[in-house]
């Protein structure tokens, strides 16, 4: 299995809410993961882009869906007895909207 490079130990933590450094470091640290999180997703789509692999060598149709799952519930937002902060729901339709546009495209090009 190859190295970790993108979540170490002290990355995991504060995911967690296990990191107990300072309130100034947790915010930089937060920040890192942030830019290094978009810096991953591009890098991926450059991957998923590419004629020269086989996405399907790479992007585990299981795996995409637990992704998409994270990034649509809220249940590490709110408590499931509250309605979502209304900018997660906003963002959450923008997901939608654009899975939709893609998934709709997909179809009629299979045409």
């Amino acid at each position: 299995m190859p190295e970790r490079v993108f979540l170490t130990e002290s990355r995991r933590d504060v995911l967690s809410g296990d990191y107990d450094g300072a309130e100034s470091t947790l915010r930089s640290k937060k920040s890192n993961i942030r830019t290094r999180s978009r810096m991953a997703l591009h890098e991926l789509t450059e991957v998923a882009q590419s004629p020269e692999i086989d996405n399907t060598d790479v992007f585990d149709p299981d795996d995409v869906f637990w992704f998409l799952s994270a990034l649509l519930t809220p249940d590490e937002f709110v408590p499931p007895t509250e309605k979502p902060p209304e900018d997660f729901q906003e963002y959450r339709d923008r997901l939608h909207v654009q899975m939709d546009k893609l998934l709709r495209n997909r179809h009629v090009m299979d045409e």
